[in-house]
C-alpha cells in the first residue's frame, strides 16, 4: 500500500471512530438528558428504581456497543498490519513516519520509486 492509501485509510478510519463513539453515547444522554429535564419539572414518568435502571442500562450498553463497532471498522477501513494483524491505529504517528508496523517492525508501505 502507498502511504497516501494508508494516510486516507486512517483518515477514514478516525471519522468512523467519532461516530462509532458518539453514535453509541447517545443510548446514555439521551435517557439522563430526559429524567435531567424531569427532575427540573418535578415529574417522573417512572419510579426512582426504574430510572436508575434505565440510565445504568444506556452506560453498560455503551461500552460493548463501541468496542464492536471499532472492531468492524478496523477490518472495514482495512488498517491493520498485513504481516501481524495488529491494528495500525494504535501508533499512527509513528507508522505514517517510518512505514512500518509498530508492532513487528516490517514495512507496511512500499517504498515509492
Amino acid at each position: 500500500m502507498t502511504q497516501e492509501f494508508l494516510e486516507k485509510r486512517i483518515r477514514s478510519f478516525r471519522r468512523f471512530g467519532l461516530v462509532a463513539f458518539f453514535g453509541p453515547a447517545a443510548l446514555f444522554v439521551g435517557p439522563l438528558c430526559f429524567f435531567f429535564l424531569c427532575d427540573l419539572l418535578k415529574w417522573s414518568p417512572v419510579g426512582k428504581d426504574a430510572e436508575l435502571y434505565i440510565l445504568s442500562s444506556g452506560v453498560f450498553a455503551f461500552f460493548p456497543i463501541a468496542g464492536i463497532l471499532i472492531y468492524w471498522g478496523e477490518r472495514r477501513y482495512r488498517v491493520l498490519c498485513p504481516h501481524c494483524g495488529q491494528s495500525l491505529i494504535t501508533h499512527y504517528p509513528v507508522v505514517l513516519a517510518t512505514g512500518k508496523c509498530a508492532n513487528c517492525q516490517k514495512p507496511v508501505v512500499e517504498a515509492s520509486a
